[in-house]
Order: C-alpha cells, then sequence, then structure tokens
C-alpha cells in the first residue's frame, strides 16, 4: 500500500467504466446498501441467510469486467444457501456510480472499503469474511492480499485474476493510465508485490489461461515456509474454470467457518422405487457359483460431488486420455509432447511432465498418478512397454515382451500393470521385480478385463460362458459363475457376440457387464459377497454405429446403470429407459463421475471435453 502512495494514478483520460450498463432490478431476496470510499457513494447488494445465527460468515464477491448484473448475484446463490451472507458491490464509475475508471487504482479502495462496511454491521462476523472474484473482479481479490493487515479478510480467492503488468496494454484505449508506465502498472499486479502479502490468497487459473504463466511464476517466486498465495491450475481456460472454482472456494471456506456442506445433489430427482426395489430379487435361471471366495471388503466410498457444468474446447494439436474404470485421472496430451495430468473429481492439474515419446496410441496412468506407462513399437510378435516416473524420482523402464495385445493396458495398482495378449489371455507385469504372471480365467476373455476400486480383484467374461474374478496380486482364480444358459450358449458359439466394458460398483461390492448376441442385448449384475445374479435385464437399446465398445456405469444412489454409447439410463429394478442424453458420444471413453456427470469428449470439428448431468426420471 506504500507504494501505492507513492504512485498515485496518473490518468490519461478520465470518465466512468467502459461497459455499457442497464438499470439493474434488485435480485429478489437481496437489498441495495450503498458504502463509503472515501467521498464517494457507491452501490452494492447484500444478503443475509435464512437461519438462527444471529451473525454470519460473509462472502464479499467482487465481479468480472465493468459493471455489476444479476448474473453474478446469481453466482453467490450457492455461497448463501450454505449459510453465509453475501455482499456484492460495484465500484467507482460503474453502474452509474460517481468515481472516474483507474482500472485496479482507486477500486482497490472500494474493495478495501466494502470489506469495513461489511465488518462493522450487526448481523456479520467480522472474523469470517471471505473474499473473492473473477477475471478483473479476481485482480482486485489478488490485490487484496496485499491490503494491510487491520483489513478483515480471512482468506481470499480468485478466479482467471493474475495479472501481468504486459496485460495492461491489451485493454488498448480503455486502459486509462499509460501502460508503459512502470510505476503505475507495478502497484497494480501481484508479481513483483510478494514481500508485501498480508493475506492468505487461493488463485484458480485454467491451463490455457495465459495466466497461468504468471500464476506459477508467483507460486515459484514464493518463499515455501511462508507462502501466502496457492495457486491451483484447473483444466480449462480464462472462462470455463469459473464453475469449478467458485465449487472448490465454497468448500475451502464452509469448512474454515464450520459450516457442513450438504451431499446430495437436489438437482437430481430419485425415486425410492427405481432405486430400491427388487434389489434382492434373483432372475430366473440364475446359476449358481462353482466356488466363490471373493474377499470383499467393508468400506465405504465418498467423493466429492461435481454438481457444476464443465465445458472445455480443446485445442486440434492436443488429445485427451481417458483412463479405464476407477482412475482418478485424466491425460491431456499437450502439442509440445508434454502431459498435464488432470484430477477427475475436480479437473485440477496435478502436474506437469514431459513423456518423451511420440507415439499416442496406448498409454496408462496408475492410480496415484505418479507413473504412465506406453506401449510403442508394437510390431508382432515384440512389444515395448516403457514406464515413466512422472515425478522423475526413476528413470524410464523400457520392458519388451511377445505377442502383447497393443490396444488393452492398464494399470492394476501403482507398480502392477496388466494386458491382455494376442490370444486374449490376461498378464500381470511387476515393474518391482520384472516378473510377468498369467491371470487364470480359464479359458479366454471376451471383454477388457476390470479392476475393483481397492486395486485387488480383477473380473471378467471369459469364452467358456463364465464370470471369473481373480486376484489382482497373484492372477489366480477366486471365483467363477456361469452366465445364465441362453447367454452363456451365445458366448460359447462366438457367433455375432459380444461383450461390454465391464465395472465394478464404487464401494466394490458388485459388478456389472453387458453381452451382445444375435441382435440382442443383456444386462448382468453380480453380487460378489455372494456370487449371486441379482439383476438381469434385456436392454432394447441400439447399437450404435461406429462406437469403438460398448459401457456400462453405475449410478448413484442404486438408480440404475448408463449403458450402450453412454447416452441412456436404465433402472435397475425394471431395466426400463430413465434418461437420455440429448448429445450423442463419438466413440471415445466415457465416464460417470460422482454426483451423476457424464463425462466425455466429442471429435472434430469441434472437440469438447464437458461433462453433463444425467437427471434421472424414473417411468412410471
Amino acid at each position: 500500500m506504500e507504494l501505492r502512495e507513492r504512485a498515485p494514478s496518473s490518468l490519461r483520460h478520465v470518465g466512468p467504466a467502459p461497459q455499457a450498463f442497464a438499470d439493474q432490478v434488485v435480485p429478489d431476496g437481496a437489498a441495495e446498501i450503498e458504502y463509503t470510499s472515501g467521498d464517494l457513494s457507491l452501490k452494492a447488494w447484500f444478503a443475509t441467510p435464512s437461519g438462527s445465527r444471529k451473525q454470519h460468515p460473509v462472502i464479499v464477491y467482487y465481479h468480472s469486467a465493468h459493471a455489476l448484473g444479476v448474473s453474478d448475484w446469481e453466482l453467490m446463490q450457492p455461497f448463501l444457501d450454505a449459510g453465509f451472507a453475501v455482499l456484492t458491490p460495484s465500484l467507482r464509475g460503474e453502474n452509474g456510480n460517481p468515481g472516474n475508471f483507474e482500472l485496479f487504482g482507486g477500486e482497490l479502495d472500494d474493495a478495501i472499503n466494502a470489506i469495513r462496511y461489511v465488518a462493522n454491521r450487526a448481523d456479520v462476523d467480522a472474523e469470517r469474511i471471505y473474499t473473492f472474484g473473477h477475471s478483473v473482479g479476481g485482480g482486485l481479490t489478488s490485490l487484496l492480499s496485499l491490503s494491510p493487515t487491520d483489513v478483515p479478510i480471512r482468506m481470499g480467492g480468485s478466479c482467471s485474476g493474475i495479472y501481468a503488468r504486459e496485460d495492461f496494454a491489451k485493454w488498448g484505449e480503455q486502459c486509462p493510465f499509460d501502460p508503459q508506465d512502470y510505476q503505475i502498472t507495478r502497484v497494480r499486479v501481484l508479481d513483483g508485490n510478494l514481500s508485501h502479502v498480508h493475506h492468505r490468497h487461493i488463485a484458480y487459473v485454467g491451463s490455457h489461461d495465459p495466466m497461468i504463466t504468471t500464476a506459477n511464476r508467483i507460486q515459484r517466486r514464493q518463499q515455501a515456509d511462508d507462502a501466502k498465495i496457492d495457486v491451483v491450475e484447473i483444466l480449462g481456460d480464462h472462462l470455463s474454470v469459473l464453475p469449478i472454482a467458485l465449487k472448490k472456494y465454497l468448500s475451502l471456506i464452509a469448512e474454515d467457518a464450520n459450516i457442513d456442506l450438504e451431499d446430495q445433489d437436489p438437482s437430481v430427482i430419485w425415486s425410492c422405487d427405481s432405486a430400491n426395489a427388487a434389489a434382492d430379487t434373483t432372475p430366473p435361471v440364475a446359476p449358481k457359483p462353482d466356488f466363490w471366495d471373493v474377499p470383499i471388503p467393508s468400506y465405504s466410498v465418498k467423493q466429492p460431488h461435481l454438481d457444476v457444468e464443465f465445458a472445455f474446447p480443446i485445442d486440434p494439436t492436443e488429445m485427451v486420455v481417458l483412463p479405464y474404470q476407477h482412475d482418478d485421472f485424466v491425460l491431456n496430451w499437450k502439442s509440445n509432447n508434454g502431459f498435464r495430468i488432470v484430477s477427475l473429481r475436480d479437473f485440477t492439474v496435478v502436474k506437469h511432465f514431459d513423456l518423451g515419446l511420440r507415439d499416442r496410441q496406448t498409454i496408462a496412468i496408475s492410480p496415484n498418478g505418479q507413473r504412465v506407462a506406453q506401449m510403442f513399437k508394437s510390431t508382432y510378435p515384440q512389444s515395448y512397454v516403457r514406464v515413466t516416473d512422472t515425478r522423475g524420482k526413476d528413470q524410464p523402464i523400457t520392458l519388451a515382451s511377445e505377442g502383447l495385445h497393443p490396444g488393452i493396458f492398464e494399470f492394476v495398482d501403482d507398480h502392477t500393470f496388466m494386458t491382455r495378449d494376442i490370444q486374449n489371455g490376461i498378464r500381470l507385469f511387476d515393474l518391482l521385480t520384472g516378473v510377468a504372471s498369467t491371470v487364470q480365467i480359464g479359458s479366454k476373455s471376451i471383454c477388457p478385463t476390470a479392476v475393483s476400486p481397492d486395486r485387488l480383484i480383477l473380473a471378467t467374461v471369459n469364452d467358456s460362458g463364465q464370470l471369473v474374478v481373480c486376484d489382482a496380486t497373484t492372477g489366480k482364480q477366486i471365483g467363477c459363475v456361469s452366465l445364465p444358459d441362453e447367454i452363456a450358449e451365445a458366448v460359447r458359439s462366438g457367433k455375432n457376440r459380444g461383450a461390454w466394458d465391464g465395472v465394478f460398483s464404487p464401494d466394490g461390492q458388485e459388478f456389472a457387464t453387458g453381452i451382445s448376441s444375435g441382435g440382442k442385448s443383456w444386462l448382468l449384475n453380480w453380487d460378489l459377497r455372494t456370487g449371486k445374479l441379482t439383476h438381469l435385464h434385456e436392454i432394447k437399446v441400439p447399437t450404435v454405429q461406429g462406437l469403438a465398445r460398448e459401457n456400462v456405469h453405475y449410478l448413484d444412489h442404486n438408480a440404475g446403470w448408463l449403458v450402450g454409447d453412454g447416452s441412456v439410463a436404465i433402472a435397475r429394478s425394471t431395466g426400463e429407459v430413465i434418461w437420455r442424453s440429448k448429445r450423442r458420444s463419438t466413440g471415445r471413453r466415457i465416464r460417470v463421475l460422482p454426483g451423476n456427470r457424464r463425462l466425455l469428449e466429442t471429435r472434430a470439428p469441434n472437440q469438447v471435453l464437458f461433462t453433463e448431468r444425467i437427471n434421472v426420471v424414473p417411468t412410471r
């Protein structure tokens, strides 16, 4: 702040903010208030949540661009619903307010005075004041981390708000000062002022936002033992990352303010009949297991729901690699032959590394994201597998083996990977010992082998018409049960038959797959604790031409499964269609994320990685 006093604004032109605005109707539930900043009286919207608290934690949200609108207030509704009071201030020169547009000059004084105003309200907990802003508003909140210690900010956050000095020239004639003036621009950015940071700040930045360069530089320049600026990289660009950033920040400050967030997604409609009926119904002619010694641990899986819409345009020079089944990471291949490892839980970028190879066809990532394996130079009968440590701690390992299938390949755990050979047998490779072992599936596998969430069990369907369950460490068979007679015969005949990608339920206690033969398709679901077939549905969903493989995915709350190309959901109890997507798959892998979000990638000409809510409305 001392630097700002020594370098006052020197404006080359004066006037209001450059964004046109219309008179805004005060949003429902909000009150229009005025706060004072110097000799200016400025407008803001304020609301408190329902509840019995006399004092509420509060979030002060600074809008993007140069005018406050109703859409900015709507972004704060989840915070209000969670129990936070909300203040959305407009600044000098905006929305008809007095004062001149200074672009991070006097507006910073306004931002500070808005905080002082809310701190003096009797219905606000002055020790629980949080700030957040997007784009220009994020630039303000990042600068608030430099404000004096008597400004009562408990924690600040920004999305796409880490500006560099050279960014001001991009405003062109709208920039009210000389963008080449070092003294003026240096006090308007966080970079270069890190020694003056007094308040913790979380900066969410998109991986494809040019701001990521400045944000990473700030992260490197901080003293590790006294860092107050946390940079969180999210897969996306300047705009697409906002919903995820808001979701993450709400979770963070709710925990800090001792507020429990609801786990259920209220926009998904559930039916007790659809979700729970017939859960223990045994279909007719369901064979008993030949033997069953499958250990199923008793544990629950709790993952954060991604209840935001996410759509990220993919550059034509890039590629997204969605891993099989339960892995928590996705690989985003960059054009310079590097990789981003992105968490599927919230699309944050976990790390960057250079794989050092050009062949992109067969790639797998370990569950902890620390190893990536790639099959290359696959010429029958010799195949090579290169395993790279993404932490840079270990030298790459290159293994040679004969007869490996070049397209079926994934990690079982952090040091074991699995592949299918050209005879449809399953092999395990231990990276620590270099030992290869064969999984005892009895005959040939007719579908990819699934790995349980705890990485201890493998399951597949063989061409003898059996579900086979094996130990993921030793490869030994620990369970075997025949398919129902009609389906088993179709599998054994080998005529026009196919098996879908099987999948374990999130808690590891069930397994589902699909079998297609002779124009018919069935979905089968087993209870792995007993080997009992619990559901058998004939699926009347047409196969999509050109689809690489059919899929099965469990929906939350036992509602049913997402099947086929991922555009149809069927009810657990009846097998009837209860949801159809308006967006078709394009043959890429599909994932169902917690919160019933379908994740998939569209292909050229408009490549987009996106999520879509699966609104399950049960049929009557």
